[in-house]
């Protein structure tokens, strides 16, 4: 990088933030599911950095315009009793990310 502050920033973030390491799980998620997401996030009260992680391709809807991902939605399952499933939906597309409770 030609601006040594932003390449220090971006070491900091990758070593810091055990990039290396998501990236191993996130190959190894994908040999064994046949796919896999690279989500970043961001959690002030965490850490002071974006956080990388790996989503699984069976909890994920992506949708795609012209063979270009467009979008894609991760579902996680927050609570189940008897017949009621609450599943939170994340769907991330240009510019925004939508969340919903169902």
């Amino acid at each position: 990088m030609a601006d040594p502050a932003a390449q220090a920033r971006l070491d900091e973030i990758t070593e810091v933030g055990g990039v290396a390491n998501t990236l191993l799980e996130a190959a190894e998620v994908a040999a064994a599911l046949g796919g896999v997401y690279l989500r970043v996030t961001w959690d002030a009260s965490l850490a002071a950095r974006p956080l990388l992680t790996a989503e699984h391709a069976n909890c994920a809807i992506a949708e795609f315009r012209w063979g270009q991902l467009a979008a894609v939605t991760f579902w996680r399952e927050l609570s189940a009793d008897g017949s009621t499933v609450w599943r939170h939906l994340e769907c991330h597309e240009v510019g925004r990310i939508l969340h919903g409770l169902y």
